[in-house]
């Protein structure tokens, strides 16, 4: 800023106030308001008027530019903290969005929605893993119990065909015994 600039003894907050009419309003509009409100001795000229725009565009576009990368890596900060869940990248959106009111830039907010979708992406990825190895365990469960099952039909058949072998070897039995017998190891009912 030039020491005779028009601006040059206004301070910071009137030159953002400026600034945010000249964005929106005619170039004589703002700089009559400035000179009643600001009691300048003249409303700037046209071309000084510009050559302040300019400045402040400029200085507005390096405070964003300076505000995303805070911002980025703030938020690189919480990812690398808090993991990759779904409510950090919530928390993420909903600040990103914040810095999109606050500043009206896209850019400034762009990392935050980039890095809430890519913790996204990844507690889906780590749910759908925990969930197939939820479901490996349980079909493993469900392996292991119909083993367990069979084993014990096994092992029940094989006492049963040893009792009915040692029933059809025991020769003090008539045959009737022995049928009644069998249908005893067996378990028919008839």
């Amino acid at each position: 800023m030039r020491i005779d600039a028009w601006y040059s003894g206004l301070p910071e907050e009137a030159l953002w106030e400026i600034y945010g009419k000249a964005k929106r309003l005619p170039w004589q509009t703002v700089a009559e308001w400035a000179a009643k409100q600001y009691d300048l001795p003249a409303a700037p000229k046209r071309s000084a008027y510009y050559k302040f725009r300019a400045e402040m565009a400029e200085r507005e576009h390096a405070d964003l530019i300076a505000a995303a990368a805070r911002a980025k890596a703030h938020a690189s900060e919480l990812a690398r903290r808090y993991g990759g869940d779904a409510q950090t990248a919530d928390a993420l959106r909903a600040y990103g969005s914040a810095v999109l009111q606050d500043t009206g830039d896209p850019g400034a907010a762009e990392s935050f929605f980039r890095i809430a979708d890519k913790l996204s992406e990844s507690a889906d990825r780590t749910a759908r893993r925990r969930l197939a190895k939820e479901e490996r365990a349980r079909a493993l469960k469900v392996a292991e119990d119909r083993l367990a099952l069979d084993r014990a039909k096994f092992e029940a058949a094989e006492k049963r065909l040893a009792a009915a072998e040692g029933t059809v070897r025991d020769e003090s039995l008539t045959p009737e015994q022995q049928v009644a017998r069998m249908k005893e190891i067996f378990g028919i009912h008839a």
